[in-house]
């Protein structure tokens, strides 16, 4: 016979919670970082001269 089948629900707890929601900023801060430097770099190097 098989197992019963357990509709019970089981959620994260606080701090489990709290680590994947500090890893989330985490991941948006430096794709932030990375994304306008790269922006910057890339205006800066493709910008006519009298644009500066």
């Amino acid at each position: 016979m098989s197992a019963p089948a357990t509709t019970e629900k089981k959620y994260l707890k606080w701090y489990q919670k709290l680590a994947y929601g500090s890893g989330d900023l985490a991941s948006n801060c430096s794709y932030g970082l990375v994304s306008s430097f790269v922006l910057l770099e890339h205006w800066v190097w493709t910008a006519p001269s009298s644009a500066l």
